[in-house]
């Protein structure tokens, strides 16, 4: 749930911050694995993360 949190607080833009890419914010996540993240989640993502992309941009109406 954390990896799904912190794509989501990158992604989504904020008063005190603009949203990053997606790409952006799959560099940031794989980049911490082993420090923020287990690396064996880190290695689930990057066969997933286009899903992410899709559930974000059809929950927040964005394209």
């Amino acid at each position: 749930m954390a990896l799904a949190d912190i794509y989501d607080a990158l992604r989504s833009k904020r008063v005190y911050k603009p949203e990053k890419s997606h790409l952006e914010t799959c560099k940031m996540i794989i980049e911490s694995a082993g420090s923020h993240f287990d690396p064996e989640i880190i290695k689930v993502f990057k066969n997933i993360h286009h899903y992410f992309e899709d559930y974000f941009i059809n929950l927040s109406g964005d394209s």
